[in-house]
């Protein structure tokens, strides 16, 4: 049976919470009283889910699964502010996480399936290292999104994110499979040492927009400010996957005005000093 548990801020915390135990898995099977002694760690304190939230175990509903990751897991909603919790859905295999606020760094690291929707900002470290699932942010996510953490080669491995606002520097740092898309602007180094996988920027991109990608694609569809004098100009041609991602990207509701399924581009490859093997696609005809 499908469970939906909500969760409501009561207590916003003075210092940030790791919140690792909230996903749906640590929910199923567990009634109104075990829910609230779930643990959490308030800085080097543990303390539980009832400290803070008020808990309910709502009726089911028919809507409630009518999403894959639902059914398989079950849904959890948050609601309140979680700027101050860290790792929401980190390590999620399954279910659907529902947030109504923001959520704080690392939300959804190592996530290998399920879904996590965020109607709110998200913090750093979005999705890091994640390998399955998908995330939908609907304001603007932080620094590292998708990316990998100090002393790893790799950084996400699969699944997809999709942020409707702005992210912060080094976008799909070190991706080695799997799509980032961001339907505003980013910092710097986007893509930085990519290995593959698709990175898509709709806003403006800062410097440095794919160094040292291995392989891959980055599609920047707002014109940067310089392409990396390590790309090499190919061609112009309209690529056969963007209508394609054009129209899931548009399911997901990251709609890009003017950009047709049509758009022609400018293909550039690079980075030069790592082979050349990659791609930089610079939308040229958005109509």
């Amino acid at each position: 049976m499908h469970t939906h548990v909500k969760l409501t801020l009561r207590t916003p915390p003075d210092l940030p919470v790791d919140a690792q135990s909230l996903i749906p898995e640590s929910f199923v099977g567990k009634d109104q009283a075990d829910i609230g002694a779930l643990p959490l760690l308030l800085g080097n304190r543990s303390v539980t889910v009832a400290d803070f939230f008020d808990v309910a175990i709502l009726p089911a509903d028919p809507g409630d699964g009518r999403t894959e990751e639902a059914r398989e897991g079950g849904t959890l909603h948050l609601c309140g502010d979680l700027s101050r919790f860290k790792h929401i859905g980190e390590q999620m295999a399954c279910g659907r996480v529902v947030v109504d606020g923001s959520v704080g760094s690392h939300a959804g690291a190592f996530m290998t399936g399920g879904a996590l929707d965020v109607n709110g900002e998200a913090g750093d470290y979005l999705g890091a290292h994640m390998s399955g699932g998908r995330i939908t942010v609907r304001g603007s996510a932080g620094h590292f999104v998708g990316a990998a953490y100090r002393g790893y080669v790799f950084g996400m491995t699969g699944g997809s994110i999709c942020i409707h606002g702005d992210a912060g520097h080094m976008v799909g740092a070190r991706l080695r499979r799997g799509l980032v898309a961001v339907g505003g602007s980013c910092g710097d180094l986007a893509a930085y040492g990519m290995r593959a996988g698709t990175v898509l920027i709709g806003g403006k991109s800062r410097v440095r927009a794919g160094a040292n990608m291995v392989r891959g694609t980055v599609i920047l569809l707002t014109p940067p400010e310089a392409i990396m004098p390590t790309f090499r100009y190919n061609c112009v041609y309209c690529p056969g996957f963007w209508p394609i991602l054009h129209a899931s990207l548009a399911g997901l509701g990251l709609d890009f005005p003017g950009v047709s399924p049509q758009a022609v581009f400018e293909s550039y490859s690079g980075d030069i000093n790592e082979g050349g093997r990659g791609e930089i696609l610079l939308c040229r005809n958005a109509n």
